[in-house]
């Protein structure tokens, strides 16, 4: 619907909180790299029954007697849930169509309950249920009529520091960790490559086995993923991803991490540049790096892709290069970073060479502006982030992108990976346009996360001679409740 009546509210709201957080008095706090501050959470007041520690020791000691009476055993139980409102207005809503002028708002809800049970110190289990909706999208427009569902969100099977169930003699502080069942994508790195993408009303998830050896100075992760199962016997067309994650601490403030992905796709899921649909068979291998002294920070990460897509031969690259100070000791911790990030994109769509850059599972819109209308594919991203931290509760961010396509005959893709405009004979140009995108991020209780923003898209000459398309803005306010243990 064209509708910006809920934008006058949503800067109001915006306006509220912050104001609100900046009562407090700015204290320092650890920088954080990519300039991404996490909001310290206050402790100082008691606040919630939870923060009584005779209250607490009185439940404690309730529950300890009612586990073994009704229960009979000794384990862990515990409870959780979150609930997360997040209202948005896209003007347009997406670039896909030219000349796109609509405008829409609207407002998703995501609903997590979760139960986890600790048998003993080595096995156990979690289960989370998920509902995730747009409000009034219930036909006809009404609660009385539910269309939706909870869905499964994670449910697995844990196995903790598995070296000792096998009586191996492992050094101080190494843990081997299995889990099993549907599980949430972890984050690894700084999830540029991979991430659970938290901030989508759904979140990624897979149905596998995720591995962990975690020690002092290195950690390893693996991942087993069943991305699609053919429902026929012995069918032969899943789709399976395959992922090992080593990270390293050779020394203080430095990070070296490698990993390789494989993505095993036989369903037929691409389309060749010889228009034979077919399977995708590649890999990938990367590294990053990061360094921090002090105030200064940087980070380099590369990646390289080969394999098969369909008849197509894979030959693809990406990178990133970064580097920020954060004057930590200076009131308000001001700080700003630098970046470029860059992806190979194909510039002979006939040639039986895919070279365009397919991250595996990347949180795009953390990275390459907050509109979700630039990948990791195709193209340059010249940025620039500051930061501020005006209370010990809140940072405030400014972020300035400049979009440009590598290959100007390849598509120009958005945050999910999807073409969005695409001239093949390449004479509208490389430029995509710029963006701006300020926030807030913050804790207003020891439960209560706010984050809200707004982001506007300067066209560029591409965006014009693709069919047009207006100057863009999205405005968004989060809220997110949280309750007992995660």
């Amino acid at each position: 619907m064209r509708s910006h009546r809920s934008v006058p509210a949503l800067v109001v709201a915006s306006l509220t909180i912050l104001g609100f957080l900046t009562l407090a008095p700015p204290v320092a706090a650890q920088p954080t790299f990519g300039l991404t501050a996490i909001p310290v959470l206050s402790t100082t007041t008691s606040d919630s029954p939870e923060d009584d520690p005779e209250l607490i020791a009185a439940i404690e000691r309730w529950w300890a007697k009612k586990k073994e009476e009704v229960l009979g055993g000794d384990f862990d139980l515990t409870f959780g849930a979150a609930i997360r409102i997040r209202a948005e207005n896209r003007d347009p809503v997406n670039y896909a169509l030219a000349n796109s002028r609509s405008a829409e708002d609207y407002t998703l809800l995501r609903t997590k309950v979760h139960v986890g049970l600790g048998v003993n110190d080595h096995l156990g289990g979690f289960i989370q249920f998920r509902d995730s909706r747009t409000w009034g999208e219930e036909s006809p427009n009404s609660v009385l009529s539910d269309s939706e569902g909870v869905d499964l969100h994670q449910g697995y099977i844990w196995l903790k520091n598995v070296q000792e169930l096998l009586g191996v003699e492992t050094p101080e502080g190494v843990a081997f960790t299995i889990r099993g069942g549907r599980i949430e994508f972890p984050n690894l790195g700084d999830q540029r490559m991979f991430s659970s993408l938290d901030w989508s009303n759904i979140a990624r998830t897979f149905d596998g086995y995720h591995f962990a050896l975690t020690t002092a100075p290195v950690d390893v992760h693996g991942v087993l993923a069943t991305v699609t199962e053919d429902p026929g016997f012995n069918a032969g067309r899943d789709a399976h991803l395959y992922v090992i994650y080593v990270a390293s601490r050779p020394a203080d403030g430095l990070e070296c991490d490698v990993y390789a992905a494989w993505r095993n796709y036989k369903t037929d899921s691409v389309t060749g540049e010889d228009s034979v649909v077919g399977d995708l068979e590649d890999q990938t291998y990367g590294a990053r790096a990061a360094f921090a002294r002090a105030d200064f920070r940087a980070m380099l990460e590369a990646a390289f892709q080969d394999g098969k897509s369909a008849n197509d031969d894979v030959e693809a690259y990406g990178w990133v290069a970064e580097a920020g100070y954060r004057a930590k000791n200076v009131p308000y911790m001001p700080g700003l970073s630098f970046g470029w990030t860059f992806a190979s994109g194909d510039g002979n769509p006939t040639d039986g060479d895919e070279n365009t850059f397919k991250p595996i599972a990347p949180f795009g819109h953390a990275y390459q502006g907050h509109y979700d209308i630039f990948a990791w594919q195709n193209g340059h991203d010249y940025y620039a982030k500051a930061i501020v931290s005006p209370c010990a509760l809140c940072t405030v961010h400014a972020d300035f992108h400049h979009f440009i396509l590598d290959e100007p005959e390849d598509s120009w893709y958005n945050a999910g990976g999807v073409a969005q405009r695409t001239d093949s004979t390449g004479r509208s140009g490389r430029t995509i346009g710029s963006e701006l995108d300020l926030y807030v991020k913050g804790t207003v209780s020891k439960r209560l996360k706010v984050w809200a923003g707004w982001s506007h898209f300067w066209r560029g000459p591409y965006v014009r001679r693709t069919g047009g398309g207006d100057t863009g803005n999205f405005l968004f306010f989060q809220g997110e409740l949280l309750f007992g243990k995660s």
